[in-house]
């Protein structure tokens, strides 16, 4: 009987605690997103210190980061990948840019927060990193084989 009243006590916390908490995590979700998917800014000592001209912040587990790594390797882009959940340096980097949300992506003078592959090309191509050829997104690429 005992062990019956605490767990109805704990359901009950665990219930509570839950409506208090919804609304604040809500309120990050919405400031987190907030956030322009763009932003100009000089990155140079981030391609100076790792000689690549793309530089991307992730997790191990991002499906979005998944992708960009993918994108970038299937048209032969050489980067730094900072991997936030992997080592503590990398993380370190990665609050240095006070951001909140993975991934991160530097190309020339932009960052972009998120994965959206039309503005990754769009990026890409602007500052000419596939040299002379265009980058492609995943979906061109499959369709020439």
């Amino acid at each position: 009987m005992k062990n019956l009243i605490i767990g109805i006590i704990l359901v009950a916390a665990c219930f509570f605690i839950g409506i208090e908490s919804g609304p604040k995590l809500r309120s990050i979700y919405e400031d987190s997103s907030k956030q322009a998917p763009e932003t100009s800014g000089n990155f140079s000592k981030w391609y100076k210190i790792n000689r690549v001209n793309v530089v991307i912040f992730t997790t191990s587990t991002c499906p979005f980061c998944k992708k960009t790594r993918y994108i970038l390797e299937s048209n032969g882009i050489e980067y730094k990948d900072y991997v936030t959940d992997v080592t503590k340096t990398a993380e370190e980097q990665y609050l240095s840019l006070g951001e909140k949300n993975v991934p991160i992506i530097l190309i020339g003078n932009t960052k972009l927060r998120g994965l959206n592959e039309k503005e990754l090309i769009q990026v890409l191509n602007a500052n000419k990193i596939c040299g002379t050829n265009l980058c492609k997104t995943p979906a061109a690429l499959s369709a020439k084989i």
